[in-house]
């Protein structure tokens, strides 16, 4: 399967080897931090695809709050910097 995002092109196979092997203890860190429950013996590639989806939600959220800055009018600021007074 062909997956498109305006920046990346992933190409994602679904019959990957990689995929039915368990979460990675990385994967696992990652669940957690999304806050997304999950069974104990979750695969690799069940994992791969909660966590693709939370991160993509998570960009979708910060582009939508940062088009809301833009059409309040205010400028938006880089992390960490603050706006000039």
């Amino acid at each position: 399967m062909l997956q498109s995002d305006e920046k990346k092109l992933i190409l994602v196979d679904s019959n990957a080897a990689w995929r039915v092997h368990p979460a990675s203890i990385k994967q696992c860190y990652l669940l957690r931090k999304f806050g997304i429950e999950h069974k104990p013996d979750i695969t690799a590639g069940e994992a791969s695809d909660l966590i693709g989806k939370a991160i993509h939600e998570q960009e979708r959220k910060k582009a939508e709050k940062k088009l809301a800055k833009l059409q309040r009018g205010e400028t938006p600021t880089k992390r960490g910097r603050r706006a000039s007074a």
